[in-house]
């Protein structure tokens, strides 16, 4: 008798009660016989338009979308695997977030990549536990409501080719502190992106000092208090302890600046990782706040 297992979508067959873990299985009837077949939830799988890209995630909620493509159509991951995701890393090569992908998703870190040109309506809207993102510089459209009710959400950083952001993409988001606003010249804005974000006057944005004349005379831009100039951040790389070896990358970067850290060790002594499980070295890195990274 051949015994054979179909999965449902978001599971995949793992192996019989007695550990045999054959799909079709063949077996030889000799006595009466119970055979349990045992699943588990899927941890990767593909996504996006056509499925090209492919979605990773890790047990400590690390979301990970790769290849090349978009996820437009497509960005349903599996039965449970994303109900606990924390953060999401796209990468390079993914061209499009679609509408709605990760609204009510608690997502405490978001990292884009320079290829993404389009966010959707919605993408990452209801999020009440992020308080930084950062738009790379490739993005030229930010879709309505994208990250609407995002009601902890402290910084914003505006890649440069920003040229389109639709109605209440920031509505509801009363903690904005910064904005680093990239673009040359400002985008034409409807009141309602930044509704219910308090007095705009309080928010300090900072744009390139050949810009300050556009932004003044800009609807929504001239409410804020204005700053011509970059924020810099204070990236603090140091050794676990000086006598197993050095780290080179500290110092103050404006926002979206990419740099890198090196960790040499020292005669005797290797590099393990960084102070937040990361394994690369040289690691690269998007300045977005003020962060102190320790080589292992």
């Amino acid at each position: 008798v051949t015994l054979s297992i179909s999965s449902d979508y978001g599971y995949h067959f793992v192996q019989w009660n007695d550990g045999n873990t054959d799909n079709p299985r063949t077996i030889v009837l000799t006595q009466d016989t119970t055979f349990t077949a045992e699943f588990a939830v899927d941890k990767s799988g593909v996504c996006g338009d056509e499925n090209l890209l492919r979605w990773e995630y890790a047990d400590d909620g690390v979301l990970t979308i790769s290849g090349e493509g978009s996820l437009k159509s497509n960005y349903t991951f599996g039965v449970e695997a994303p109900t606990g995701m924390q953060s999401l890393v796209v990468s390079e090569g993914v061209t499009a977030i679609g509408d709605s992908a990760f609204t009510g998703k608690p997502l405490t870190s978001i990292n884009l990549p320079l290829s993404l040109k389009t966010i959707g309506k919605q993408a990452f809207s209801n999020n009440n536990v992020l308080k930084q993102i950062t738009i790379p510089n490739g993005v030229s459209s930010i879709g309505e409501g994208a990250f609407e009710n995002s009601n902890r959400l402290q910084e914003i950083v505006l890649g440069e080719s920003v040229e389109t952001i639709g109605v209440r993409v920031f509505n509801n988001c009363p903690y904005i502190i910064t904005i680093h606003a990239q673009m040359e010249y400002p985008p034409v804005i409807n009141a309602s992106v930044f509704a219910n974000c308090g007095d705009l006057s309080g928010i300090d944005c900072y744009v390139q000092q050949s810009s300050l004349a556009f932004y003044k005379k800009t609807n929504v831009w001239k409410s804020f208090n204005l700053i011509a100039g970059e924020k810099l951040f204070s990236i603090v790389a140091t050794p676990y302890n000086t006598l197993y070896g050095t780290v080179s990358g500290s110092g103050a970067y404006a926002a979206g600046v990419e740099i890198t850290l090196v960790a040499t060790p020292k005669a005797g002594y290797h590099f393990t990782c960084w102070n937040d499980g990361n394994t690369d070295n040289p690691r690269t890195i998007t300045v977005a706040y003020d962060a102190s990274y320790t080589a292992i």
